[in-house]
């Protein structure tokens, strides 16, 4: 009876952990001085706040998969679409929560007062995705940018990940059957979706040219002949002073649009992937308990899947940093136009 009616009522178990996740955000906002800074970094203290916040998620899932057994899963297609789609649901409330908390905690705290500490910040941002590297503006002009396995660590993952998705999806596409992974065509049969092939190929393209400009990019930095940060350094290296008080008032003003902005469409990319690789899950596991396919091929596809949705995911954070650093590039140069235009 207690499982039917976690099964059945869900809704009165998300209720309560939305409240205990706004109870423990504020705590920990209080406890550990969390703060929002940068969007796109996560730190030790919001790992440990995202833990808190889904500890009563995990504890629930935990009792279901407790409860039930595999011959009950497999005899009740009811109660596996059911539960999925409510497990995702909380997934995702919990996410939005999350979100706006986040959203109102850019509104009244902003971190970032100078144009010098928003350009400071989207710098910052621009190196971790597009050049995944860290260093200074003096680093970089006394060429004394260290290569060092720890400022190189991020360009490495991304790297290793990238070059195993594509050489994994080559072979994919060329391969037959195989006891490790799941052919093209039976994969097709799976999720009753044609010409998957051509989404692989896609793929492959799209992540060989965006390692291709990442290296490109990386090497005239650590060579110290890269056109863009030295274009970056005399433009925007600049005294707040030149610009007025209201220019200076928009900017700010602007840029946490840019940040609410950013931290809306990164959700909607994490929600979005979420929801394909829950899918994903849901199909491979139908298809293990019909018989289909051996736990070998299960575990296996999971694991490449989420490597590709995180590499998706990536090419997505790259595209949205370098559109928003660009944006208020443009803007904060239009704004010295007018300030010239106006002077004369």
């Amino acid at each position: 009876m207690a499982r039917r009616a976690i099964v059945k009522h869900p809704d009165r178990k998300i209720k309560t952990i939305i409240k205990s996740n706004l109870f423990i955000q504020t705590m920990s906002d209080n406890h550990f001085g969390f703060h929002c800074g940068q969007i796109f970094f996560i730190t030790k203290f919001q790992v440990v706040e995202l833990f808190m916040m889904n500890l009563p998620l995990i504890t629930l899932l935990n009792h279901l998969i407790l409860s039930i057994n595999t011959t009950e899963i497999v005899s009740k297609p009811y109660f596996s679409s059911s539960v999925i789609m409510a497990g995702l649901r909380m997934l995702i409330e919990n996410i939005v929560v999350s979100v706006k908390l986040k959203m109102a905690h850019l509104i009244w705290s902003n971190s970032e007062t100078t144009i010098s500490e928003i350009i400071d910040s989207g710098f910052r941002n621009f190196q971790y995705f597009i050049l995944r590297i860290q260093y200074t503006w003096e680093e970089y002009q006394q060429r004394r940018i260290t290569r060092t396995y720890r400022r190189l660590r991020e360009a490495i993952l991304m790297s290793f990940n990238a070059w195993l998705v594509i050489i994994f999806l080559v072979i994919y596409i060329y391969s037959e059957d195989s006891s490790i992974w799941i052919s093209v065509k039976y994969l097709e049969k799976i999720v009753d979706c044609q010409r998957l092939d051509l989404l692989a190929i896609s793929a492959i393209f799209l992540f060989c040219i965006n390692e291709w400009l990442w290296f490109y990019l990386f090497i005239q930095i650590i060579t110290y002949k890269s056109p863009l940060q030295s274009i970056a350094y005399k433009n925007l290296m600049f005294d707040e002073k030149q610009l007025t008080t209201n220019y200076r008032r928009y900017l700010i003003i602007f840029h946490s649009f840019i940040k609410i902005t950013s931290l809306i469409c990164k959700t909607c990319v994490v929600i979005i992937g979420t929801i394909i690789y829950v899918l994903e899950i849901y199909f491979l596991t139908k298809a293990y308990f019909d018989n289909q396919i051996t736990l070998v091929q299960l575990l296996f596809s999971m694991t490449i899947f989420f490597l590709i949705c995180l590499q998706v995911d990536i090419i997505s954070f790259i595209l949205l940093v370098g559109t928003l650093v660009v944006g208020f590039i443009l803007e904060l140069l239009k704004l010295f136009y007018k300030k010239i235009c106006m002077a004369k």
